[in-house]
């Protein structure tokens, strides 16, 4: 199991079984675990975002590279959103 997902587990209290890398949740810890799952991908993404923004343009930039580089922004802004509206439908 990835290591920052044991760590999430374990922020979210979750139950280690005896067999190792097996984790057992009751609800509301798989509701707390889901929880910062999401918030953790919204980081990522979000760190990606400004590491779109920092970019300075090219001199001959294209237009075409131009509108790659806003569109993957516009992207990255439009999953971000998602996910956000996503599980506050579940909630």
């Amino acid at each position: 199991m990835n290591e920052r997902i044991k760590q999430i587990a374990e922020r979210a209290s979750a139950t280690k079984k005896h067999v190792p890398a097996v984790w057992q949740f009751y609800d509301y810890e798989l509701e707390h675990f889901v929880e910062l799952i999401t918030q953790e991908h919204i980081e990522l993404l979000q760190r990606e975002w400004y590491k779109l923004n920092d970019v300075s343009p090219v001199v001959d930039e294209s237009p075409r590279d131009v509108g790659m580089r806003v569109g993957r922004k516009s992207e990255l802004i439009s999953v971000i959103e998602l996910l956000k509206n996503h599980f506050k439908e579940k909630q």
